[in-house]
């Protein structure tokens, strides 16, 4: 009974001196940022779209490529309709703090 005391005991001083965050913060350097439509729109016009917003991201200074899928084939494990795009856009920080350019990009 006092072995298990004494574990119990460890385990108790362990529990309240140690740190509470077993993952770091994530800072990967990009976004991943989705655009859906209406369904049923066109692929001419959901590409059209998609375009616009990599145009939009390209004229923040610390994105320098993006990368967009409209749409994902019916047969793949997540299937998306043309009215769903995905822009990958990778970043990278100068001047500014991770909450001010995230604040630019939703503006």
């Amino acid at each position: 009974m006092g072995f298990t005391g004494g574990l119990f005991a460890v385990a108790l001083v362990m529990f309240f001196t140690l740190g509470r965050s077993f993952l770091p913060s994530f800072n990967e350097g990009s976004f991943t940022i989705n655009i859906s439509s209406l369904p049923g729109i066109s692929l001419a016009e959901s590409d059209k779209m998609g375009h616009r917003a990599e145009e939009l991201l390209m004229s923040i200074p610390e994105i320098q490529t993006v990368a967009r899928k409209t749409g994902r084939a019916e047969l793949d494990e997540h299937a998306l309709g043309v009215n769903v795009s995905e822009i990958e856009a990778p970043f990278e920080l100068k001047d500014r703090s991770r909450q001010e350019l995230v604040a630019d990009v939703r503006a």
